[in-house]
């Protein structure tokens, strides 16, 4: 199909991957300093990677209107696998972001808090 529902998904992934890439090359640059600067972001394209795969899932369930032209067909493939890469960036997010906060909660008041 051209255009409408099938163009959303890989416009707002190659808008994600243009920042994804520039904060790789900028750390490749190697500089203590732009490490120092960049490594406040780190956290932030994980979640914007998420919330990426969240706005696909919803634009994309419009397949599933009685009104949308769109084969269902790719949708088959599409969601499940959507789904799989949101739960490895969010796998991903808990072990390297939330046990970072529970270690850094505990160091700071000595008592172990859950999240």
């Amino acid at each position: 199909m051209k255009g409408g529902i099938t163009s959303f998904s890989p416009m707002i992934n190659n808008a994600v991957h243009v920042i994804m890439y520039s904060y790789y090359l900028l750390s490749a640059e190697g500089s203590p300093k732009m490490k120092a600067i960049l490594i406040k972001y780190k956290k932030w394209l994980t979640i914007m990677q998420m919330i990426q795969f969240t706005f696909m899932l919803v634009y994309s369930a419009q397949v599933f209107l009685p009104s949308c032209p769109a084969p269902l067909g790719i949708t088959i493939l599409y969601f499940p696998n959507v789904i799989f890469v949101y739960y490895m960036f969010y796998n991903f997010f808990r072990q390297n972001y939330l046990k970072e906060q529970k270690m850094l909660n505990h160091s700071k008041n000595g008592v172990k808090k859950d999240i």
